[in-house]
């Protein structure tokens, strides 16, 4: 892909066919995949990072888990809830 355009418009159609978001690699140097680590050289590019591509929901947060590992001490999962006029 050469633009901007040509990347938005594929992220558009994989959304639409289902997909999370493609995997984004840099040129700028040699980069390689690593399972469950974050870095710069490979991002996932989602539909929030884009205008009019995102979810809008007004949720309540109902209830929360206690992390565990690394993220003890803090709160790591929620339940969220939406309203429903119907039911």
């Amino acid at each position: 892909m050469n633009n901007f355009d040509e990347l938005a418009a594929w992220l558009t159609k994989s959304v639409k066919d289902g997909c999370e978001g493609p995997m984004v690699k840099t040129l700028v140097h040699e980069s390689s995949y690593e399972v469950n680590k974050r870095s710069l050289n490979w991002v996932k590019l989602k539909k929030d990072y884009l205008d009019d591509l995102g979810d809008s929901m007004d949720l309540v947060v109902l209830g929360a888990d206690m992390g565990t590992g690394k993220r003890t001490g803090w709160y790591s999962s929620f339940l969220l809830g939406c309203f429903n006029q119907e039911t």
